[in-house]
C-alpha cells in the first residue's frame, strides 16, 4: 500500500538490521510485480536473508492467502508463517515480532 512504502525510505535505527531477524531467511508466497518487490525490500531492510524458494534454512513465510503450495508446505516444516503486516510492523517498531500476531487470513 502507497501509505506504508516510506517504511523503506525512511532512516533505520541500525545498520545491522533488527536483532532476532538478522540470521532469518525469508520467503514470500502471493504478491506479484511491484508488491512483491516490496515486500523483498523490506525483508532486506530487516537484516534478513531473502528466499525464493523455501529449503531447509528458511525461517519464515510471508503470505498473502492461507493456501497454496509453498503455504502448506512451510506449515509441513515448521516454518513461521505471517501476514505482510508483520514485516511491517517489525520495521516501524525495529523489532522482531511473534509471527503468531500476525495470521494470515
Amino acid at each position: 500500500p502507497a501509505v506504508l512504502q516510506p517504511l523503506v525510505y525512511r532512516p533505520v535505527p541500525g545498520s545491522q538490521g533488527i536483532s532476532g531477524l538478522s540470521d532469518a531467511v525469508i520467503s514470500i508466497s502471493g504478491p506479484r510485480g511491484n508488491e512483491r518487490l516490496y515486500a523483498v525490500r523490506m525483508v532486506m531492510l530487516t537484516g534478513a536473508r531473502y528466499a525464493p524458494v523455501l529449503h531447509e534454512a528458511t525461517t519464515h513465510l510471508i503470505a498473502v492467502h492461507p493456501s497454496g503450495k509453498k503455504y502448506d508446505r512451510a506449515l509441513d516444516m515448521g516454518i513461521g508463517v505471517a501476514s505482510k503486516r508483520w514485516l511491517e510492523e517489525c520495521i516501524a517498531q525495529w523489532t522482531s515480532l511473534p509471527v503468531e500476531y500476525f495470521p494470515v487470513e
